[in-house]
């Protein structure tokens, strides 16, 4: 199985992703990448980190949340090719993040994120 491959570009309000996974072009099944934040977002300015969260898409299969929630991109994929992380709060700027990029696929209504 070949890797996600990943570029960041940062500034020091947001984080910009570019992905690429060759197995992808063979595959039926791709739908997108999950990206996963280490540490993870607050709820709240001043409250404390999440371990790790998932970025989050405003866009599903069947289009935007009815309810007008964003959406973590393991189970709502990333469906581009590059993406961002512009919740970095004032306090974070500075610090290192990982993430943790991975492929998504088999059937739109049950995703599964692709290891290895």
């Amino acid at each position: 199985m070949s890797k996600v491959k990943v570029k960041s570009y940062l500034s020091p309000t947001l984080v910009l992703l570019a992905m690429d996974w060759d197995e992808g072009f063979n595959r039926k099944d791709f739908l997108g990448f999950a990206i996963q934040r280490t540490p993870g977002f607050r709820a709240k300015t001043g409250e404390k980190q999440n371990k790790s969260d998932w970025l989050l898409n405003r866009i599903g299969f069947n289009g935007p949340n009815a309810k007008g929630a964003d959406m973590p991109s393991n189970t709502n994929p990333i469906q581009h090719f590059h993406w961002w992380d512009a919740r970095i709060d004032t306090a974070d700027r500075g610090k290192t993040f990982t993430y943790t990029v991975y492929p998504v696929a088999g059937d739109w209504e049950s995703p599964q994120l692709v290891k290895g």
